[in-house]
């Protein structure tokens, strides 16, 4: 295959995310798809929904098929060969996702119907379809609220399905601060009990969502829960987690740098050197 110049990508890691993984990360173990009320037929008109995606990605591959197999090539070498790829950058992708929204959007009001088809995407192999489920997931979060208790409770299992099955960075650093961070916001009284619980977890995404709930929060950020996460995971080896505790203390240092320079301060001798380096990045000791 005739090498070509990679193109720039809106999917491309931020400075913070594209630092090398140790390979000594421990593997995570896929869970099992939660019980849900959504019916056979919520779910089938989902696996539709995300068929009709299917087939548009792939008469836009078909039409310069090299192309797109040397991109693909470039992801899935990035990604160390944990998912297979189309070949799309973001924009490119986004530019498809834009004309399916255009035909569904009406339909995605429905929130089992959203739910559905977020369940549909991550069924299937390619990653571009997490990619799209994690636009899809913020750009509706309001819908995934509902209007009742259940509805929260039942859009958090579906979060915890996603962050906890085929995890990786690329989309437990979007759910987290985006469509969790809203659920959190907007319904404390039943999320934060599961985000709780969510810390404790053996998966270890689901510890990291926690930890990275909060990044857009800014001066609405929960101090003490905050710095409760840290601490109760600070004493974990595990990379990912080590780097969202300092990636978490730093966002939060921007808004209220001295109750950070304190807390690191006072608390080096349990967080690890790199979250400490990550936490102090912008301030000074």
């Amino acid at each position: 295959m005739p090498k070509t110049k990679k193109r720039k990508s809106k999917a491309t890691p931020t400075p913070h995310q594209a630092e090398e993984v140790p390979s000594t990360s421990v593997p995570v173990p896929e869970p099992v798809a939660p019980p849900t009320s959504l019916t056979p037929d919520d779910m089938a008109r989902g696996r539709q929904l995300v068929k009709e995606f299917s087939l548009m990605l792939e008469g836009e591959v078909s039409k310069d098929k090299k192309k797109y197999s040397a991109y693909a090539l470039q992801m899935e070498k990035y990604f160390r060969f944990k998912f297979k790829f189309y070949g799309f950058n973001a924009s490119e992708r986004r530019r498809i996702q834009k004309q399916w929204n255009g035909r569904y959007k009406n339909e995605l009001k429905n929130r089992k119907t959203l739910l559905s088809t977020l369940y549909a995407l991550w069924d299937e192999d390619v990653r571009d379809f997490q990619s799209f489920g994690c636009d899809l997931a913020s750009e509706n979060k309001a819908i995934l609220k509902g209007e009742r208790d259940e509805d929260v409770r039942e859009s958090m299992m579906c979060l915890k399905h996603l962050l906890s099955t085929k995890g990786w960075w690329d989309t437990v650093d979007l759910l987290s601060s985006n469509a969790l961070g809203h659920l959190v916001k907007t319904s404390p009284r039943i999320t934060l009990p599961i985000v709780d619980e969510w810390i404790e977890d053996d998966n270890m995404w689901l510890r990291r969502s926690a930890i990275l709930h909060q990044l857009n929060f800014k001066e609405k950020t929960d101090e003490e829960r905050l710095f409760r996460y840290c601490l109760s995971r600070g004493h974990e080896e595990e990379f990912f987690i080590r780097k969202a505790i300092g990636w978490s203390l730093r966002q939060y240092a921007r808004s209220s740098p001295e109750a950070v320079r304190k807390f690191v301060r006072e608390n080096e001798g349990t967080l690890s050197e790199l979250s400490v380096k990550e936490a102090m990045k912008h301030i000074q000791k």
